[in-house]
C-alpha cells in the first residue's frame, strides 16, 4: 500500500474529541493492551496530528502521529498499528515469522506467501481478515502489518499453499520513512511462560515412559522422569526470567534513547523561524497556481487546497508554530506587503478577491526542487485519485417513459403483450404499424389514412366521438395519450425490467425558498432519493460549496422520503451542482426559476 509515494490530502493537529475516540477504538480493538498502555501511546498532551492521504493507486487512508511517527493508520474503519507502534508493543498482535531475504520481497510490494512461512510450534490462531504482523527468525520485532488472507484451519487445510498474509505496510516502505526512520529493535523471540515449561517436562517425561506409568523396561523409571521435569522445569524458568530481564533491558534503553532525542531538540525560535520559511515558500508557490478565475477565494479553501498542497510529503505546515499563530495575521501580512486584497464578507470570514502576479516576492522567488517534485507527485496523485472518484462517484440514471397496455388495447398487442405490460413508445409504434397492416387497414384511396375497425375505435376513440378514420401520427398519438404512463428509472449497469416500472410521472427534484423568522431564508430540496441521491453526501457538497450549514431530516409521514435544509437562498448554486456534478437533465429539476438573479 505504501512501496510508492502517496499524497497528502491534509495534515492537522488531532481535536480533543478524535484523541479520545482514537483511544476508545485502540482499547477496543487491541484488547491485549492495559489503560496505561494505551494512554502512554496516545498520551494527552503531547502533539499528535491527523494525516488524510491518497495512496499511488488512489485509495483514502487516515493516519494519526505522534510526534512524526506515524502510530496507526485507518481503512475502511479499520485500524492497522504501523512497525513503529508494534516495535514499543510487540505483543497486541498475532505473528507469522519468515525468513530474511524475504523482506525484500515484501517491501517491493509482495504478499506473505504460505511456503515461506516459518512455523515455530503452532501457526498463530487468526480468522480470515485478522489484522496480523510479520517478523524475521530471530527477533520478534515486526517488519510488516497486513491481514490474514485466509484463517488459521484454512491455512492448515491447503497445506501451507497459496497467501497468508495481505501485506499492507512494511518496514522501509513510505510510512516508515514519513516517521523518523529508526530500525527495527533486537526482541527476542517470544519467550515460553511457565505452562510451556512444564508441558515440555511432561513431554520428555511421556517420551521415556510407558502408557501404564512405568519405564521402559517394566521398572519404575517414572521416578527419574519426575526428577528430569523438575530440572527442567526449573531451567526453563530461569530462561524465562532472564529472556523477561533482556526485553525489560531493551525497552529501557529504547526509553533512554527517546529521552536523549528529545532532549537534543532544537531551540523555540529556530523552529519557528524554519516553520516560517516553510509558510513563506509554500505560500509562494500556491500563488503561481491561483487563476484569477479561482477568485474570490475563501482564506480557509486556499489554505487547505493551495498552500498545504504545496508542502513536501516529509513535511508538515502548521500555522500555530508559525511566529504569526493565525492565518487572518499572516494574510493580513501579505496584503500590507501588497501581495493580496483582501476582503471581509462577515465577521471572522477572510476572501481573498486578488492576487498582484507582478510582485517582485514572486517575480524574484525560485522554486526549491523539493516543492515542485513535491507538487508534480500531487498533480500524478490527484489524477489518479480522480479516475478513482469518478469511478466510484455518483453516476446520473436514463430516465425511460414507459407505456401501459390496457384492457381495450388487449386485442391489438396480444399475444405477445397483456393487459398490464410495459413497452417503450417504439414498440407501441410497430405493433399498432403491424396489426393495420395485418388487417388491412390503410385506406386504399389515401395511405396516409387508416381505417379504424371495432378493436381501433375501441382503443382511440374518446365516447361521444364518431370516427372512421385517421392519420398515422394521429392514430399513434391517441394511443401514447390513452395508455397507462410509467417510468424507469435505470442506472448504469443496470438491466431495465418490467418489475422497475412505476406508475405515472416522475417527481423532479423540488427546490425552494422559505422565509425563517428574523427575514433569515433557507433552500429546502426534497425527492433526491428518487434519483438516489444520497441526501448526506449532497448536503456534505453543498456545504463545501458555498461554506454555509446544513441538515438532512425526515419528512413527516410514511415513506415521505428526506429533506435538505440549507442556509440562505441557494436555488443556484444547487442546481449547479445537480447538473453539472450529478448530471441531471434540468426537465427533472424544479424551481430553478426562482432563482434567477439570486447571488450564492
Amino acid at each position: 500500500m505504501f512501496t510508492k509515494k502517496f499524497r497528502i490530502k491534509s495534515n492537522s493537529a488531532i481535536k480533543g474529541s478524535d484523541r479520545r475516540k482514537l483511544k476508545s477504538h485502540v482499547s477496543q480493538q487491541f484488547t491485549s493492551l492495559a489503560d496505561e498502555d494505551v494512554a502512554h501511546l496516545i498520551p494527552n498532551k503531547e502533539e499528535m496530528s491527523v494525516l488524510k492521504l491518497y495512496t499511488h493507486n488512489g485509495t483514502s487512508v487516515i493516519v494519526y502521529c505522534l510526534g512524526k511517527n506515524p502510530l496507526f493508520f485507518e481503512q475502511d474503519k479499520q485500524l492497522f498499528p504501523t512497525v513503529y507502534t508494534l516495535w514499543k508493543f510487540p505483543n497486541i498482535l498475532p505473528y507469522f515469522t519468515t525468513w530474511p531475504p524475504v523482506l525484500e520481497k515484501l517491501q517491493g510490494g509482495a504478499d506473505l506467501m504460505l511456503p515461506g512461512v516459518v512455523k515455530i510450534g503452532d501457526l498463530p490462531t487468526v480468522g480470515k481478515g485478522d489484522v496480523c504482523g510479520v517478523n524475521l527468525v530471530g527477533n520478534q520485532a515486526a517488519v510488516g502489518v497486513g491481514v490474514a488472507h485466509w484463517s488459521t484451519e484454512d491455512m492448515l487445510a491447503s497445506g501451507m499453499r497459496g497467501k497468508g498474509v495481505l501485506t499492507l505496510h512494511t518496514y522501509g516502505d513510505q510510512l516508515w520513512e514519513y516517521g523518523d526512520k529508526t530500525t527495527p529493535p533486537q526482541i527476542p523471540m517470544k519467550c515460553l511462560n511457565m505452562e510451556d515449561s512444564q508441558q515440555l517436562a511432561d513431554d520428555a517425561v511421556a517420551e521415556h515412559t510407558g502408557a501404564d506409568g512405568t519405564g521402559a523396561d517394566g521398572t519404575g523409571a517414572a521416578t527419574d522422569g519426575s526428577q528430569s521435569a523438575t530440572d527442567n522445569t526449573q531451567e526453563d524458568s530461569g530462561a524465562t526470567q532472564e529472556c523477561s530481564n533482556e526485553i525489560n533491558q531493551l525497552t529501557l534503553e529504547h526509553t533512554n534513547e527517546m529521552d536523549d532525542e528529545e532532549v537534543e531538540e532544537e531551540p523555540l525560535e529556530e523552529r519557528v523561524a524554519k516553520m516560517d520559511v516553510l509558510l513563506m515558500e509554500c505560500f509562494l508557490f500556491s500563488l503561481k497556481y491561483v487563476k484569477k478565475s479561482d477568485l474570490p477565494l475563501l482564506a480557509s479553501t486556499f489554505y487547505a487546497q493551495h498552500v498545504q498542497k504545496c508542502c513536501p510529503s516529509n513535511k508538515s505546515i502548521d500555522i500555530k508554530k508559525t511566529s504569526f499563530k493565525k492565518l487572518s495575521k499572516f494574510l493580513q501580512h501579505m496584503k500590507e506587503r501588497g501581495l493580496l486584497e483582501l476582503k471581509e464578507p462577515s465577521k471572522g470570514v477572510i476572501s481573498i478577491v486578488g492576487v498582484d502576479k507582478s510582485h517582485d516576492d514572486l517575480r524574484k522567488f525560485v522554486v526549491p526542487e523539493e516543492l515542485e517534485q513535491s507538487r508534480a507527485t500531487t498533480v500524478a496523485l490527484d489524477e489518479v485519485a480522480k479516475k478513482e472518484e469518478a469511478r466510484h462517484s455518483y453516476q446520473a440514471p436514463e430516465v425511460v417513459e414507459m407505456l401501459g397496455v390496457t384492457s381495450a388495447m388487449v386485442p391489438i398487442f396480444q399475444p405477445q403483450y397483456k393487459k398490464g405490460s410495459w413497452l417503450l413508445r417504439n414498440m407501441v409504434k410497430d405493433v399498432v404499424t403491424d396489426y393495420v397492416k395485418e388487417n388491412q387497414l390503410v385506406d386504399a384511396n389515401d395511405p396516409s389514412m387508416i381505417v379504424l375497425d371495432p378493436h381501433l375505435s375501441d382503443a382511440v376513440v374518446n365516447k361521444g366521438e364518431y370516427i372512421t378514420h385517421l392519420k398515422w401520427d394521429q392514430l399513434f398519438t391517441r394511443f401514447y395519450d390513452k395508455m397507462q404512463g410509467g417510468y424507469q428509472v435505470a442506472f448504469p449497469g443496470e438491466v431495465a425490467g418490467s418489475k422497475s416500472v412505476k406508475k405515472g410521472k416522475i417527481q423532479p427534484i423540488n427546490i425552494s425558498v422559505v422565509q425563517k423568522a428574523g427575514n433569515k431564508k433557507v433552500t429546502l430540496v426534497t425527492n433526491l432519493e428518487v434519483f438516489k441521491i444520497d441526501p448526506k453526501q449532497f448536503a456534505h457538497d453543498v456545504q463545501v460549496g458555498v461554506a454555509t450549514s446544513t441538515s438532512v431530516s425526515s419528512l413527516p409521514g410514511k415513506n415521505a422520503g428526506v429533506q435538505v435544509l440549507v442556509q440562505g437562498n441557494q436555488i443556484e448554486y444547487i442546481a449547479t451542482v445537480l447538473i453539472d456534478k450529478y448530471g441531471l437533465a434540468r426537465k427533472y429539476i424544479s424551481g430553478v426559476e426562482k432563482g434567477k438573479g439570486k447571488k450564492r
